[in-house]
C-alpha cells in the first residue's frame, strides 16, 4: 500500500459546507518524518503508526518541532493545532 496523496481536514460545518473539507495538504509532506525514507510502500498499520506519531506530537506544548509549510497552514486554516494542543490522543482497540 502507498500512503494517500493527500490528507483532508473538516470542519464542524452544516449543510453543503459539511460536504467539503476545510483543507487539504500533501501526505508526505506532513507526515515525512515518521514514513520510510527509501520505500513508499506503507502498510495500513504502519500509516497508522505515523499518523499517531504526528498526532501524539501535535500534543505536546510546544510541539517537538517547527511546523512549516503544508502542515502549518493545513492545522492552523482547519483550526486543529489550536484544538490539539495540550490535548490528549486515544486509540479504539484493533478489532
Amino acid at each position: 500500500m502507498f500512503a494517500p496523496d493527500s490528507t483532508y481536514l473538516w470542519s464542524a460545518g452544516k449543510g453543503k459546507d459539511a460536504e467539503m473539507p476545510a483543507t487539504q495538504a500533501n501526505t508526505n509532506t506532513i507526515l515525512a518524518r515518521y514514513l520510510p525514507k527509501r520505500d513508499p510502500a506503507i502498510s495500513t498499520t504502519g500509516l497508522e503508526m505515523a499518523v499517531q506519531s504526528w498526532l501524539l506530537d501535535l500534543t505536546m506544548e510546544p510541539p517537538t518541532r517547527q511546523l512549516e509549510g503544508d502542515e502549518k497552514r493545513l492545522l492552523v486554516d482547519s483550526g486543529l493545532l489550536r484544538k490539539i494542543n495540550s490535548g490528549s490522543l486515544t486509540l479504539e482497540p484493533s478489532s
